[in-house]
């Protein structure tokens, strides 16, 4: 039955593709698995990880997925991974009580580098630059985002609560794809929701001066917000979200910036509903997926086209090479070329 499922899959996807922009095949499904961290390292070394404990991981562009799942972290949801190389990863579980796991040998073991067990600890995104690291969370007691950092490639981790600014109201961060925290060239950029607006957080240089942009994107609700942040060539921007209970619902699901978030836009044509993950091609071509379906820009976010109807969490494009991977519900893992 899952050979006909792939089956399946496949010949539909080819049929799609043959009128769009993009070839596409499924990899990987599995029942009951939720994947959402995602960390595409080249064409052919990536990373994924979700609910149940499970972590798969491949060395041939997805030909085969390896199962490298930490034992006896079977029950907890792994919404974040980040991977150096081929052998040394980082994740991080979203809900208490909430761990940080490390391996060097590419997966055979796991080492547990930080749990916090308070019920209010929740973390939502793990980012690096080099050896330099970022881990963000919610609000917990203190009424401040919880966030982590590490300077040795997530061997030790030193909580620092004045990193972020403070939260505003019922605002926190979505772990929906590991995509609402970017960091590049020594900059931060962090997208959040759940608020009276969703707000971007920008600094030049790490945790200073940051400066603070209420975005246009649907907001006001626990569930609406930004979900997912894509940096793209020079000072283009995009974002998408909307609200996770109106998964169909396309009413301020996706704005752009022009000018590095100075001011932000709504597309003026959005994707088809709620968005949870986007990523960046090249040039103006962004691809955005979501619980229903994926749309695609070529023209740095202003109007969408529909990819397919497949309901998916995350998307990352392998930097030098015209190859992504997509991730979803029921173990969903498939390639877009």
């Amino acid at each position: 039955m899952r050979h006909l499922i792939w089956i399946i899959f496949f010949l539909s996807f080819t049929a799609v593709a043959q009128k769009l922009p993009f070839n596409a095949s499924t990899q990987y499904t599995e029942k009951g698995i939720s994947f959402r961290g995602l960390c595409v390292l080249d064409a052919q070394n990536v990373w994924v990880s979700g609910s149940n404990g499970r972590v798969l991981r491949t060395t041939d562009a997805g030909k085969t997925w390896v199962n490298v799942s930490p034992q006896g972290f079977e029950k907890y949801d792994f919404r974040d991974i980040h991977a150096f190389d081929s052998q040394t990863a980082v994740m991080i579980n979203a809900g208490s009580p909430t761990f940080i796991l490390r391996t060097t040998d590419a997966g055979k073991t796991w080492q547990q580098i930080y749990q916090n067990t308070h019920e209010k600890a929740f973390l939502d995104d793990i980012a690096f630059e080099g050896d330099k690291g970022i881990v963000f969370g919610d609000p917990d007691s203190t009424g401040k985002f919880l966030t982590l950092l590490s300077e040795d490639a997530g061997k030790t981790w030193q909580t620092q609560y004045d990193f972020f600014p403070i939260p505003e109201g019922q605002e926190a961060g979505f772990a929906a794809s590991g995509s609402i925290l970017q960091y590049q060239n020594g900059a931060v950029w962090l997208a959040t929701g759940g608020g009276a607006k969703s707000r971007l957080f920008y600094a030049s240089q790490a945790g200073k001066g940051w400066e603070i942009q209420h975005t246009p994107i649907q907001a006001g609700k626990e569930a609406q917000g930004i979900f997912s942040l894509a940096i793209g060539a020079g000072k283009v921007w995009v974002a998408v979200g909307g609200d996770y209970t109106q998964s169909e619902n396309p009413a301020k699901t996706a704005i752009y910036t022009l000018n590095a978030g100075k001011t932000w836009a709504i597309s003026t044509l959005p994707p088809a509903g709620y968005r949870s993950g986007v990523a960046h091609l090249k040039g103006k071509t962004f691809v955005c997926v979501g619980t229903s379906g994926a749309d695609y820009t070529k023209d740095a976010g202003k109007t969408w086209k529909p990819l397919n109807k497949l309901n998916a969490n995350a998307i990352r494009f392998a930097k030098k090479a015209d190859v992504g991977w997509v991730v979803g519900n029921d173990g969903l893992i498939y390639q877009l070329f």
